[in-house]
């Protein structure tokens, strides 16, 4: 296997990364939040700022190309079973206690409401548990979670047993079907339009920046980081990059890509919380509706107020949103972690105990 060269590589987490997915799993929110209220009537108030928030999901993108890589490179004796074994631990449980709590709801406003619409069909229950790249989860954004789990399987094909350049050649075709299928409008059947979304070009932005960064060629990461922040909070106001329009993965997707490689360039600790609110954002990005319909339907009975009507009170549900992910995090994720860590570490272990028999 082809591993990054040795000089220069940097080593553990890069603790700058963290916030990014703090801020990106706020902007996810936020978008839901200004798009129910628009919804609702036509609401003009500030959260109109995060009408293209959707662009969190490029940031994770991005993020989660550099990371997969910047670890798995780090780590020659890491195997495929052992990246896939830790990816779905990471993933996948914490995923389904959250559609539980889904489903739950979605099963107690059904009898309470004597609507048997308001439950999930069969089929949409089978996308959401397997989660499948196509449409109509029952949590809306997971189809980004699944195009997610297809990178974890083409890297874990094509990067183990063939190194670097499998791994580049792999993505080449990813990203050239991508491409095809866009320009030739084959967007039916809906999973081709999964499978080869045309976001899959910024986990491959992210690979790239890690293997420029382990290579120790990255040179301007600051001023690159000043023009990230500038192009994405044009694309924020406008949905457009400078003017230019074209597909998520260029006017959304380039910008983050300079932020991630700034942001790599950023040295020393970050305090506490922040690394807790990034260790949260996958709690805050799964279950940030499920919080948001548990609070207006409350408000609403309570009160006979619609907080899609208030700026502040949409405030409030935003940083409801991260305290609640924050907490969870801290007193259930953290465990669980430590429990899977522990668990992936004693079967390899075993594995290599069985290897020198």
């Amino acid at each position: 296997m082809q591993n990054p060269p040795q000089s220069d590589k940097p080593s553990g987490k890069i603790e700058s990364l963290q916030m990014l997915r703090a801020v990106a799993a706020l902007l996810v929110a936020a978008f839901h939040l200004n798009a129910s209220a628009v919804l609702n009537g036509g609401y003009t108030g500030v959260f109109n700022l995060f009408e293209h928030g959707e662009s969190g999901v490029d940031l994770f993108f991005v993020l989660s190309g550099f990371i997969i890589y910047f670890t798995a490179a780090q780590k020659p004796d890491l195997t495929a079973r052992q990246f896939l074994a830790a990816r779905f631990y990471r993933i996948v449980p914490p995923y389904w206690a959250v559609l539980a709590c889904y489903i739950g709801l979605a099963v107690v406003l059904a009898q309470a409401l004597g609507d048997a619409s308001k439950l999930p069909e069969l089929q949409t229950l089978l996308i959401s548990v397997f989660i499948l790249p196509y449409p109509d989860h029952v949590i809306i954004i997971a189809w980004t979670l699944a195009l997610e789990l297809v990178f974890y399987g083409i890297f874990a094909l094509s990067y183990f047993r063939f190194g670097r350049t499998g791994l580049l050649t792999a993505m080449g075709i990813w990203v050239g079907l991508s491409i095809a299928l866009r320009v030739q409008d084959l967007f039916d059947p809906r999973p081709l339009a999964f499978l080869l979304h045309s976001a899959v070009l910024e986990f491959l932005f992210g690979i790239l920046i890690a293997m420029a960064v382990l290579a120790g060629r990255a040179p301007l990461r600051l001023p690159a980081l000043f023009l990230g922040v500038a192009l994405f909070i044009s694309y924020l106001m406008s949905g457009t990059l400078l003017g230019l329009t074209a597909g998520r993965e260029i006017v959304a997707g380039i910008p983050a890509a300079f932020i991630v490689y700034g942001l790599t360039g950023l040295k020393g600790r970050q305090p506490a919380w922040v690394l807790l609110a990034g260790e949260a954002s996958y709690l805050l990005y799964l279950g940030h509706l499920l919080l948001f319909s548990v609070l207006l339907r409350a408000a609403d009975m309570a009160f006979g107020f619609d907080l899609l009507s208030s700026s502040a009170a949409m405030w409030a549900m935003l940083a409801a949103a991260l305290g609640v992910s924050m907490a969870l995090s801290y007193y259930l994720e953290r465990p669980y972690h430590a429990w899977a860590r522990r668990r992936l570490k004693a079967r390899a272990t075993r594995a290599a105990q069985s290897r020198t028999v």
